[in-house]
């Protein structure tokens, strides 16, 4: 959905219409999905069904992932990192968290995309160097970011902001008042079949120890 949003410049339409501005330019001229290029950084369970999607759709995928997978070869073109940040048209980030993906996109990989590109990132805000990022969308280093966790969310997302604001958090606060930032607190993951999933793995995780057996969830520290 987001990608899509970023292609549209839904952003630029949604600050405008809001002003009750109903004109619309010529740099709001899109992409249309089959013409575009994405990037997925971490082509794992949830950014190889994107995969599959974005392919059907007709889209070209590039993918950057540590372990490349041989049966995702006929959808993705693997790629390096660096490759991958000049060509898409919107980078899309499904990494998990862990000691090598902090900080895994800073000021010199945002000066490697494209000026009209757009990045999303529903994995984990440490991922980003929000600081740089901000730059970024500042500086028109990069278009635009649909972002549903950023650093330093935790005080802020699944709370009431309407009448306390943003100033003891100056970077969401930032990130909030930017026209080209889509901002969604944490909610990618919200959607019927996700928490359903959730609710039964865990049932069946805890009949499986309670009659002896191993989960096939668990997580090695």
């Amino acid at each position: 959905m987001q990608i899509f949003r970023l292609l549209r410049k839904s952003y630029r339409f949604d600050h405008q219409v809001a002003a009750n501005d109903y004109r619309w330019f010529s740099d709001e001229q899109a992409l249309e999905i089959h013409t575009a290029t994405i990037g997925i950084i971490g082509v794992g369970r949830i950014g190889g069904t994107l995969a599959k999607l974005l392919n059907a759709l007709g889209a070209t995928v590039l993918g950057f992932d540590t372990h490349p997978r041989d049966e995702m070869k006929d959808i993705v073109e693997y790629t390096s990192k660096e490759d991958l940040l000049k060509r898409a048209d919107v980078v899309t980030l499904h990494v998990d968290l862990n000691p090598t993906s902090e900080g895994l996109l800073t000021a010199k990989d945002f000066a490697l995309m494209k000026t009209t590109a757009g990045l999303v990132n529903a994995s984990r805000g440490p991922v980003v160097n929000t600081a740089d990022l901000i730059q970024a969308l500042k500086k028109g280093t990069i278009a635009a970011a649909a972002l549903d966790t950023v650093e330093g969310e935790g005080p802020v997302f699944q709370t009431d902001r309407r009448e306390r604001g943003l100033a003891d958090e100056p970077q969401i606060q930032e990130l909030h008042d930017l026209d080209n930032v889509i901002l969604t607190p944490h909610i990618a993951f919200f959607t019927n079949l996700a928490v359903k999933n959730m609710v039964d793995f865990a049932l069946n995780d805890v009949l499986l120890i309670l009659n002896g057996q191993k989960s096939p969830h668990t997580v090695s520290a």
